[in-house]
């Protein structure tokens, strides 16, 4: 899950930022960081419905992780996401909580761009 939102969080805000409409302010964070939890949220979700149900499973319901598989296949796409939004609104608030934090300790406290030679 860090991985999706470390990585997304910066080709999200970079994406942003290449674009007219944006600067490196908290709008640009908060939505950079929104769209990280929703990746993230994306990208584990099906793991962990996986895990849950086989966590709730009766002993012996199923006799390998491959039969879990095929069992939440069955109930279609929407079964490896079920408890989705849930699950997003649980990791949302953290993650963006976490970089918009990051930013402003980063542009009050982080580095100090030193001026190039030209603009001196």
């Amino acid at each position: 899950m860090t991985v999706g939102q470390l990585s997304f969080y910066d080709q999200v805000k970079l994406g942003l930022l290449s674009t007219p409409y944006f600067e490196d302010n908290a709008t640009t964070h908060f939505l950079s960081s929104l769209t990280a939890g929703a990746i993230a949220t994306t990208m584990t979700q099906p793991l962990d419905v996986l895990k849950t149900r086989a966590m709730n499973a009766t002993p012996g319901q199923f006799n390998s992780m491959w039969a879990l598989v095929t069992y939440t296949a069955k109930l279609g796409p929407a079964g490896f996401f079920k408890g989705y939004f849930p699950a997003f609104v649980r990791l949302a608030p953290q993650t963006i909580l976490t970089f918009v934090f990051l930013e402003q300790l980063r542009l009050n406290f982080g580095f100090i761009k030193e001026e190039s030679p030209q603009t001196k």
